[in-house]
């Protein structure tokens, strides 16, 4: 049966009416195929709207009712009851990021309680580590009673890091000023902070699989609690990880000594500052962005007070040793000494049913890092057992 409207009927009839099954095709490119009871669609049936919509389950009087599947044009799904159209009772709904509400429905609605009420760090929200060495984040998405919400699968969340602070009187080298005068800041609850960068390491505890021989006054002096390490070079890592049953982290990650971020390609890279060490007047090390190169005549005069007053030994130990630069180029790619936070931000897009979480932060102390005989060390104590509590 054909319509002035575009409807197209092919089925069953009873009293010039829809009855039993048959086949509905709306003027508008809507297809329904199923039961039919007094001219509308009752029983089990299955629908496609023009706009994606797939439904397939039961029906009464042209509306989803009792069990059934509806598959949205997003490639979100629910499978759960009906009552006249709207989602009532139990039923799942999986989100297109992947994110899982299996519970009540009353009204179409998820119940404000079943929402998730926020996130948190496990463990301390404060840690202390060492220049150079790595430490991971992870986090818990909670229900309003506390309980980690497991079905929170497909979340996608951000880590943001800024500079907060360096410690009073440290030669700042020129690292740390590039950091501070980045002109990308975020607001976070102890103040505003200068945007950074983060990186990966390829392990999480930098010490050496096998120690090298310590001297006697190592073992037994102001060294002896320390462990020698090497230093993995930082590589670039994705600020972006997504929520697996209430839980998400960032394993093996460290803060680089990085040029500030510009705004629109924030954590896109992680550009390392290129430096060197020179002495100051004083004739102490301090680190320096190295400067355009320059041509040096043969008869070019030493410019540092070490140079000047090198031996020849001297200049035969530097060429075995390469300069103090080079030695501590691994180092220098990691930011230098103070205070920096970390904010986690829910950034999933499509949102799930308008519920984004709250910012949480961390807060990451780095100290300066010791050295001797041209090695460096760390306490033997992991990053774990030194989070500040509070």
């Amino acid at each position: 049966m054909k319509y002035s409207d575009g409807r197209r009927y092919t089925g069953q009839w009873t009293g010039n009416k829809y009855e039993g099954k048959g086949t509905l095709h709306s003027g508008e490119g809507d297809i329904y195929t199923g039961h039919f009871h007094l001219h509308k669609r009752h029983g089990d049936g299955e629908q496609v709207w023009a706009d994606g919509r797939h439904y397939e389950g039961g029906w009464v009087a042209n509306k989803p009712h009792g069990h059934g599947t509806m598959k949205y044009a997003d490639g979100s799904v629910y499978e759960g009851q009906y009552n006249h159209g709207l989602r009532q009772g139990q039923g799942t709904y999986t989100h297109v990021t992947g994110i899982t509400y299996s519970g009540l429905w009353i009204k179409n609605e998820i119940p404000p309680e079943e929402f998730a009420a926020g996130m948190a760090f496990v463990g301390s929200t404060e840690v202390e580590i060492y220049q150079g060495e790595s430490f991971s984040i992870e986090l818990a998405v909670l229900h309003s009673s506390g309980n980690v919400m497991e079905g929170d699968t497909g979340r996608e969340l951000e880590a943001r890091v800024g500079l907060l602070s360096i410690p009073k009187g440290d030669k700042n080298s020129k690292i740390k000023n590039e950091i501070e005068s980045s002109s990308v800041t975020f607001e976070t609850p102890f103040g505003e902070v200068k945007a950074a960068n983060i990186a990966a390491v390829s392990r999480k505890d930098p010490r050496l699989e096998e120690y090298e021989e310590l001297s006697e006054k190592d073992r037994t002096g102001s060294r002896a609690g320390y462990d020698y390490i090497n230093l993995p070079t930082p590589t670039p890592t994705s600020p972006l990880q997504s929520t697996h049953c209430g839980h998400a982290s960032w394993v093996n990650v460290c803060i680089p000594a990085s040029r500030p971020v510009e705004p629109q390609n924030a954590f896109s890279g992680h550009d390392m500052i290129e430096t060197v060490e020179s002495e100051d007047e004083e004739g102490d090390l301090v680190e320096e962005a190295k400067p355009k190169a320059k041509k040096k005549g043969k008869n070019s005069p030493a410019t540092t007070r070490k140079e000047r007053s090198a031996t020849p030994d001297d200049r035969e130990k530097w060429k075995k040793e390469g300069p103090r630069a080079e030695r501590d180029k691994d180092l220098l790619k990691y930011a230098a000494p103070g205070t920096y936070i970390i904010k986690i931000s829910d950034v999933t897009k499509p949102t799930f049913f308008d519920n984004i979480l709250q910012p949480i932060f961390m807060k990451v102390n780095i100290l300066k890092i010791k050295k001797s005989s041209n090695k460096y060390l760390l306490p033997k104590s992991p990053v774990t057992n030194r989070r500040v509590e509070k």
